[in-house]
């Protein structure tokens, strides 16, 4: 990336063309969301972190068949998710500490996947993030993203 000029292409979606200018503008942008995304997790503070989520968001993790199968995929036995309220609780603040950005895919024109190296040859992706008109919103993972 760094022998590429500021307007070679980085990635392309059909018609439209994400370039290295584009690519490291997003990327200090999402550093910004996630410095907050982290200050909401290390308060614990929910009515904050419903501002970044996107409609699909909220209906998936308040889905109750997504719930009951988050429940059981939890390390610690016996708790039953029963609200968004309670995956954010449980499951996005224990998960969601002190990450950082070390890179971002685009999976759409819109659509960035948060990279973080856990290990040095270990990615995670720790956040899905689409640019709406009001900003950064944490999306779910669709079946028809495409991760190269």
């Amino acid at each position: 990336l760094e022998t590429i000029g500021e307007d070679d292409i980085v990635v392309r979606f059909d018609t439209i063309a994400i370039t290295k200018h584009t690519f490291i503008a997003t990327k200090s942008e999402i550093e910004l969301v996630v410095e907050d995304l982290n200050q909401i997790v290390l308060r614990k503070d929910y009515v904050r972190w419903q501002e970044y989520l996107s409609d699909d968001y909220i209906e998936t993790f308040s889905d109750k068949t997504m719930l009951e199968s988050v429940s059981r995929s939890l390390p610690v036995k016996g708790i039953k998710l029963k609200t968004l309220k309670d995956y954010f609780t449980y499951v996005f603040v224990p998960s969601r500490q002190n990450m950082r950005v070390d890179d971002i895919q685009f999976v759409s024109p819109t659509r960035v996947y948060v990279i973080m190296e856990i290990t040095p040859d270990s990615p995670a992706a720790i956040y899905i993030l689409e640019n709406t008109s009001v900003g950064w919103k944490l999306v779910p993972k669709k079946t028809s993203d495409v991760v190269e």
